[in-house]
């Protein structure tokens, strides 16, 4: 289903909902041509045999069929190579003892592999290649970034609870680093010659995510809490226009509420150290919204994406002028 929300041809505000079955989740989206690739998980259940990874391009109000990847496939990565991508994607190995459904996550390998649009159709190009085992417990979630023409590549290990970063190009990565204590999910994004990141929360004695920088990608500053609620909850950030646009749940509770659209700020406090919080501008999943994705597309607007109350992917498409309009008059 696909919404114009606006008239007027110069504020852009476009919505899609997308399923491919009962149960939609972790979706990613990257910029491609006109438009941008989305990739997300689905099946009749999470970690359920037949949840599959799929890919759609949506360019305007045009979007492709999915094209489905496979039995026993989640956490899509997609990453941008020139005129296609490159899409990352886990597959359930079960090399271990499966209590409940969701220790599949603890043994998943990593692939990768080239994918484009021809014809207006999504289609898997070339070989794919395994750049983890299952013995790794590795995950990916959040977009990767480019820098001194590499590209880095965040991703989590499920079992020891910490960040991991990749490092490479096309199909092959290895690992440079490591950081945080029961801390996962981190997002990438540059600012002010540093690497940032944001960590996703996986304790329950504290309600906060977790910020820390690094000049290269392979060694990092101690994480340290910030003030965005962050109560097990996955975020995201990218570079829009100027300033670091942040998507979180802004609320206290386990419940993943108020998903929020915000821009990050900073300021020191009496002891020197440095406190990020944000400017929250509009809740884009007040009933329900988690595991958001962001970029900006060739066109320079922005995109993002999130599971939304009804277990359905929703993606907003918003320029420049919109972002303004909401700021300048939030909803709420």
């Amino acid at each position: 289903m696909f919404r114009w929300l606006s008239n007027n041809i110069f504020t852009v505000n476009r919505y899609l909902q997308i399923s491919a079955s009962k149960f939609n989740h972790c979706s990613t989206v990257c910029p491609n041509h006109k438009g941008v690739l989305l990739a997300w998980y689905s099946g009749a259940g999470e970690c359920h045999n037949n949840q599959s990874v799929y890919v759609i391009s949506i360019e305007g109000s045009q979007q492709s069929e999915p094209l489905r990847i496979g039995d026993c496939t989640g956490n899509p990565v997609l990453i941008p190579a020139k005129n296609d991508a490159i899409l990352l994607w886990s597959q359930f190995e079960d090399n271990g003892k499966v209590q409940q459904l969701a220790d599949r996550w603890k043994t998943c390998s990593l692939w990768v592999q080239k994918i484009g649009v021809r014809r207006g159709k999504v289609h898997l190009l070339g070989e794919r290649n395994k750049i983890t085992e299952p013995s790794q417990h590795l995950l990916g979630r959040c977009n990767p970034i480019i820098h001194n023409g590499s590209t880095i590549l965040p991703l989590y290990d499920e079992v020891e609870r910490t960040c991991v970063i990749f490092e490479g190009n096309d199909l092959e990565y290895t690992e440079t680093s490591r950081y945080g204590t029961d801390i996962i999910q981190p997002t990438l994004w540059y600012k002010d010659n540093k690497i940032r990141s944001l960590a996703r929360n996986f304790t329950q004695h504290n309600k906060k995510s977790y910020f820390c920088e690094s000049i290269d990608g392979r060694s990092w500053s101690e994480p340290t809490s910030t003030c965005l609620w962050n109560l097990n909850n996955s975020i995201h950030v990218v570079n829009w226009n100027g300033e670091e646009i942040v998507l979180w749940n802004d609320t206290d509770g386990r419940y993943r509420k108020n998903l929020t659209i915000g821009v990050l700020k900073y300021e020191t406090d009496e002891m020197g150290f440095l406190r990020v919080g944000a400017e929250p501008i509009e809740i884009v999943g007040a009933a329900r919204g988690s595991y958001p994705s962001m970029c900006v597309d060739n066109d320079g607007n922005l995109n993002f994406s999130f599971t939304n109350e009804s277990k359905q992917i929703e993606h907003h498409v918003w320029n420049h002028k919109f972002f303004r309009t909401r700021r300048n008059n939030p909803a709420g």
